[in-house]
C-alpha cells in the first residue's frame, strides 16, 4: 500500500536527540499505514545510523557529507508519498502534529507547502537556549499565516510542489537559507505556503553564545541577499494578498539606533544625555518583545535579554551591510 506520507529526517551526529525525534514521530496518532519514515544519514561518524535502526525506519547512508539540502533531496527522491514531510532531527513533534499538518492542505486549493512553529516551552534551561526558543517562537507568531516564508525544521509539501520547483538548492551551504530559497520558489509558481500556528513543536537545539552569533549572522547575510535578489527579479508571490512580513517599522527602527548606540560608546564616551535617548529609543522599539519575555519567564528573565536584544540588532544590521556589498558585487551565497 503506497503511503500518503512520507517523513524526511536529515541526520548528522544526531545520536543526541534522534532517538526522541523519532520516538514522538513513531508515537503519532496518524495511521501508521499511510506514512513511511526514512532517515538520511549525512555520513554520520557518532552512533546515528545505530539509533536510526532500533526504530525499525528506512535509512539511506551517505558515502560523504552533503549538507542537509541534498540529504532532504536523496530521501524525497527514495520516498514515495503523496506528500512529503521534513523533520529536523532537534525536532519533537506532537501526537496530533502529522493530522494537522496534512488536514491544513483542506484550507486551500494552492496551497503547496504547511510548516509549524516553536513551542515556547524548551527543554534546556541555559539561557541564551530559552532566550533564542522563546524570539523564534514570538517572531513566529506575529507573522501572517499566509506568506512565502517557509522553515523546513517541521513542515511538509505537496509531492507535485515539490518536484515543480526541483527540490532544495543544495549549492546553498547556509543552514537554514535553504528553506527560505525553496519558499520563494514555491511562491514564485503561484503556490501559497501556509504557517499553522496551531501545529507546535518542541524544539532541543543548545544555544552557545558564539555559536549563535556565527550561525546568525551567515543566516542574517545570505536571507538579505535573497530578498534583495527577488526584488531585482520582481518576482510574484500569489495572485492572492499576501499579508505583511514579520519584521514591523519597530524593529527596523531599531537597527540603525543599535548602531548609534554601539558608535557614541566607541566614539561619544562622554556624550551621556546621547546615550540615555538612544537607550530608551532603543528598549521603546523592542518594549513589545521584552513585554512578551516578561509574560513567558518574568522581569529578570527579560532584563538579561536586553542585552542580548542589542547584540542580535547589531549583528542583524552588520549582516545587512555585508549582504549589500555582496549583491552590488555579484557574489553568490
Amino acid at each position: 500500500m503506497q503511503p500518503l506520507i512520507s517523513i524526511i529526517i536529515p541526520v548528522y551526529n544526531a545520536e543526541e536527540n534522534l532517538a526522541l525525534c523519532l520516538n514522538s514521530v513513531f508515537s503519532s496518532d496518524f495511521s501508521i499505514n499511510e506514512r513511511e519514515v526514512i532517515v538520511v544519514n549525512d555520513a554520520s561518524t557518532d552512533g546515528t545510523a545505530e539509533i536510526a535502526k532500533k526504530f525499525g525506519c528506512a535509512i539511506i547512508n551517505l558515502p560523504e557529507q552533503h549538507g542537509p539540502s541534498y540529504a532532504r533531496n536523496i530521501g524525497a527522491k527514495k520516498s514515495t508519498g503523496e506528500y512529503i514531510m521534513f523533520v529536523d532531527s532537534d525536532i519533537v513533534v506532537k501526537q496530533d502534529t502529522i493530522s494537522k499538518l496534512i488536514n491544513s492542505f483542506n484550507n486551500a486549493e494552492d496551497i503547496g507547502a504547511v510548516w509549524g512553529i516553536m513551542d515556547k516551552k524548551h527543554p534546556n534551561k541555559n539561557f541564551l537556549s530559552q532566550y533564542k526558543n522563546l524570539f523564534l517562537h514570538y517572531l513566529a507568531m506575529k507573522m501572517p499565516s499566509y506568506s512565502g516564508h517557509l522553515v523546513s525544521a517541521i513542515m511538509i509539501i505537496k509531492r507535485a510542489t515539490f518536484n515543480e520547483v526541483g527540490g532544495f538548492d543544495s549549492n546553498i551551504t547556509v543552514v537554514s537559507i535553504e528553506d527560505v530559497d525553496l519558499g520563494s520558489r514555491i511562491s514564485s509558481k503561484g503556490n501559497i505556503i501556509f504557517q499553522n500556528k496551531d501545529v507546535m513543536v518542541e524544539h532541543l537545539k543548545h544555544f552557545t553564545f558564539l555559536k549563535l552569533l556565527k550561525n546568525d549572522f551567515s543566516k542574517n547575510v545570505a536571507f538579505g541577499q535573497l530578498i534583495l535578489e527577488a526584488k531585482a527579479k520582481k518576482k510574484s508571490n500569489s495572485n492572492r494578498k499576501i499579508e505583511g512580513g514579520a519584521l514591523d517599522y519597530t524593529y527596523i527602527l531599531s537597527l540603525p539606533v543599535a548602531v548609534l548606540l554601539f558608535a557614541s560608546f566607541l566614539f561619544l564616551p562622554g556624550s551621556l544625555l546621547f546615550v540615555i535617548i538612544l537607550s530608551l529609543l532603543f528598549l521603546a522599539f523592542n518594549i513589545k518583545f521584552l513585554s512578551f519575555l516578561i509574560k513567558e519567564n518574568g522581569v529578570l528573565f527579560a532584563a538579561k535579554s536586553v542585552g542580548m536584544i542589542f547584540i542580535e540588532k547589531l549583528n542583524v544590521s552588520f549582516a545587512i551591510a555585508i549582504a549589500v556589498k555582496r549583491f552590488v558585487l555579484g557574489q553568490r551565497i
